[in-house]
């Protein structure tokens, strides 16, 4: 039998395929659309329960807050928008959502691509992206880093345009973009700095002396004025959580391992696309055809700076600021690390003479996916310590939501306890009951203690092997709660040890009585 690499080879070679190539675009929508279709099955099948960022994100989706104490709000509205979705519909919403979002990524990319080089390397610069850690296994969990990428993407295109052609209209998108991009996450500043100082380069001097830029400052200010208000009322809750979450710099090693370290990171995730960059480049080197277009000097050097310039301000911003990053953060910083590579190799600009390239690609592309598939669809079966995953999270809310309708026969309305028990219930239940976590008020400033007192609550927690006594915090924040036998849910894993104990208690609505 052929190698893999000479039957994908071949399959390159079929008619089907040649008459793709000779149209990048159709390339292009059926790249995007077997990883839109791939990365939202996948999940479906090998996710029994939602991941945790998801079920906290429907928790705060249904306050439809300005702001939330660990950041800005746009996941959460989403969340909240899908909130009305059947329960067997909302999760499979969630990961198409997700992978959307990777897709106007890949076509913000191949927007900037096609300003700036052939089609064929653009093409090439989105397919590259396949081998970016950060655009594949995490992106099932759909959350801020996954929302921020499109934003940047999209930017990163509409921006060249308005420096470009000058118009109006695009530094208008500009403005609303970049809001829209601290709505999903604060890290966007530092793609905003970014651009900031290309603005200051010579080959795009000349637009700070036009009304562009301040119109597009002019908009994002105005947008972003809601959630800046929200932070001061809230007394910068959701920076001071970005900053407890980052690592301290405390001695003169830190300043070095640490940033060091998040690098190393970041060349790991982006060790598939280093790789096939590297395919590309040899087969440029073997290939007699004249390479794509010349490309100008600005528009090369805006290339860098938007693909590189975003973890070089990332990095100064550690060192300034005192504060580490951890690596999962990098995921929006390499939008546009495809066309970086695809510049520096310049391949052939024949799709057909790219054979190797497509057959390695394939491999990287199917990794991936036979990863995910082994962790979160086989592991759980073989380790006795499965992922959340693959957590009972429909059979804790239908048990809870069951005995609180038959004692207190009405809706249940709140939920007390950690995000992961309190948020799966609140996911998962019926009722939609609103998430009142760790029974902190400060982090929950929706909840209105005369609501909850009137209409009562369920607080739940993790009752380990035998303990079945409310925890003491909570004990003391309703001195009134009646504990129940706990739940006792069987674990996915056969080889499980030790069943899942939930600890829950009644708290009465006002005015009712019931009996220990």
């Amino acid at each position: 039998m052929a190698p893999l690499s000479a039957r994908l080879s071949m399959a390159w070679e079929s008619p089907y395929v040649r008459a793709a190539t000779s149209r990048p675009r159709l390339l292009l929508a059926g790249i995007i659309g077997l990883h839109v279709l791939s990365w939202t099955l996948l999940p479906l099948l090998t996710h029994p329960n939602a991941p945790l960022d998801v079920v906290e994100g429907a928790a705060w989706g249904r306050e439809w807050q300005w702001g939330y104490h660990k950041g800005p709000p746009l996941f959460a509205w989403i969340m909240g928008a899908l909130d009305p979705l059947p329960d067997d519909l909302r999760l499979a919403a969630v990961y198409l959502v997700s992978q959307l979002a990777i897709a106007l990524t890949f076509f913000g990319v191949w927007q900037l691509g096609t300003r700036v080089f052939s089609h064929v390397e653009a093409l090439l610069g989105v397919m590259l992206l396949e081998g970016v850690y950060y655009f594949t296994f995490p992106t099932p969990e759909l959350n801020e880093i996954v929302l921020q990428m499109p934003v940047s993407a999209l930017l990163g295109w509409v921006f060249h345009r308005a420096v470009s052609e000058e118009r109006s209209a695009d530094w208008i998108a500009v403005g609303v973009l970049a809001a829209l991009g601290m709505y999903a996450r604060y890290s966007t500043a530092i793609f905003l700095l970014a651009l900031a100082c290309f603005l200051l380069l010579p080959p795009a001097r000349r637009c700070l002396r036009s009304t562009g830029p301040y119109l597009a400052l002019a908009i994002f200010l105005l947008l972003c004025s809601p959630h800046l208000l929200w932070i001061f009322r809230s007394d910068f809750q959701s920076i001071a959580y970005v900053a407890n979450r980052a690592t301290r710099l405390a001695s003169p090693l830190d300043y070095v391992a640490v940033p060091a370290r998040f690098a190393l990171a970041q060349i790991a995730a982006l060790l598939p696309a280093l790789v096939l960059a590297v395919i590309l480049r040899a087969l440029r080197r073997r290939s007699r055809m004249i390479v794509a277009r010349s490309v100008s000097e600005s528009d090369r050097l805006y290339v860098a700076f938007v693909a590189l310039g975003p973890f070089l301000f990332a990095e100064l911003l550690s060192l300034g600021t005192g504060l580490g990053l951890r690596s999962m953060w990098g995921g929006p910083l390499w939008c546009f690390i495809g066309l970086f590579l695809v510049m520096v190799a310049r391949p052939p600009r024949m799709l057909a003479q790219l054979r190797r390239f497509a057959a390695a690609w394939v491999i990287v592309c199917v990794l991936p996916l036979a990863a995910y598939a082994g962790v979160h669809g086989v592991g759980p079966m073989l380790k006795e310590n499965e992922k959340r995953s693959s957590f009972p999270g429909d059979a804790l809310a239908n048990a809870v939501t069951a005995g609180w309708r038959e004692a207190i026969g009405q809706r249940l309305r709140f939920v007390v306890g950690d995000m992961w028990l309190a948020g799966n219930i609140a996911f998962y239940s019926p009722d939609r009951p609103s998430v009142f976590t760790d029974a902190d008020p400060a982090a929950n400033p929706w909840i209105d203690p005369v609501a909850l007192a009137a209409a009562g609550a369920v607080l739940v927690w993790d009752a380990g092997a035998s303990s079945d006594a409310i925890p003491a915090d909570l004990r003391q924040k309703f001195p009134s709660a009646i504990g129940q036998l706990p739940v006792v849910l069987a674990k996915l894993c056969p080889r499980a040890r030790k069943p899942v104990r939930i600890g829950w208690a009644l708290v009465a609505p006002a005015g009712s009585t019931l009996s220990r």
